[in-house]
């Protein structure tokens, strides 16, 4: 059974909070939905997309690097 990364707990939070979908915030980061899941789920790292999620999220990027580690 795949498991919630840190950083994707936090960030489905966030979309609950904010009332966004996945899919949304996916666009506003300029990837697919499929993709933004595997990065939430630890199959693919969020590299590039930091800077992006963390202005997005309004967290700093230190905050985020952490909990993808």
């Amino acid at each position: 059974m795949k498991r919630l990364t840190r950083l994707g707990v936090e960030v489905k939070r966030w979309l609950l909070d904010h009332r966004m979908t996945q899919r949304e915030l996916a666009a506003r980061l300029g990837v697919s939905e499929q993709y933004l899941s595997k990065i939430l789920y630890g199959q693919k790292p969020v590299g590039k997309y930091l800077p992006a999620l963390a202005e997005t999220l309004g967290m700093g990027v230190d905050e985020l690097k952490e909990l993808a580690a």
